[in-house]
Order: C-alpha cells, then structure tokens, then sequence
C-alpha cells in the first residue's frame, strides 16, 4: 500500500542524511521508523491493558476483603472512630 505524507523541507533533508548513514532509501528509512513506531504502540497498548487489568484484580481483592461495619458514618468521620477526635458533623 502506498501514502504520501508531506513534511518540511528541513525533516526531509535530515531523514535524506539518515538514509544515507543507513545505506537505505529514504521511503525505506521511513517504511521502517512507522513500522517500529506502530508496533512499539501495540506492545505499550497490550502492557498498558495488562496494567488495567492488575489494577481491576487488586481493587476487586480488596472489595473482597470489606467488612459490613453498620456504622452508616464510617467513612465521613473514620478519625472519630479510630482516634476518638469528635465528629465533624
């Protein structure tokens, strides 16, 4: 499949030199530093949905952990509870 993409002439003469260290045609050069950014991205997207999905367990870990206190209030005034400072409300 062909693209074209315009860049500037400054981006052009660079990636012309770069080509040239590489012993490489510039459309080759270019084929190249896409195909690496693309699949570098789908590594990074596949690690980035592993990490979501650690955090989903360790949150559903810690749900699984939860007690039912019947103190309506314990989370709004914890201090009360845990230090004895009195309420805020």
């Amino acid at each position: 499949m062909q693209l074209s993409i315009h860049l500037d002439k400054k981006i052009v003469r660079k990636l012309e030199r770069w080509a040239s260290q590489e012993k490489r045609s510039r459309s080759n050069l270019v084929q190249k530093l896409l195909t690496d950014l693309v699949e570098k991205n789908e590594v990074q997207s596949s690690a980035q949905l592993m990490e979501k999905q650690d955090i989903r367990e360790s949150f559903a870990s810690i749900h699984s952990k939860a007690v039912e206190t019947g103190i309506p209030d314990l989370a709004t005034e914890h201090n009360h509870y845990l230090y004895g400072i009195p309420k805020r409300s």
